[in-house]
């Protein structure tokens, strides 16, 4: 959504965007011990490394929209 520019400053991609955001933010917090995460780790994979991943990804699509009120 804030790949094309027709779709990049509506409303809904402003709160698509943003919850997404605080979901990553915080999903650690919330699921220290269960989830894709978690399981991710259990079976062998890096947590760590995969948050860093979807944090940056988040963080982007954040970056890309322009949050001045018009």
């Amino acid at each position: 959504m804030t790949t094309i520019p027709a779709t990049r400053q509506t409303d809904f991609t402003r709160g698509y965007v943003a919850m997404a955001w605080m979901e990553t933010v915080t999903y650690p917090l919330l699921h220290p011990d269960d989830g894709d995460l978690y399981l991710s780790h259990h079976f062998g994979g890096n947590r760590d490394w995969e948050f860093a991943a979807y944090m940056a990804v988040a963080t982007h699509n954040v970056l890309r929209v322009n949050w001045a009120v018009k």
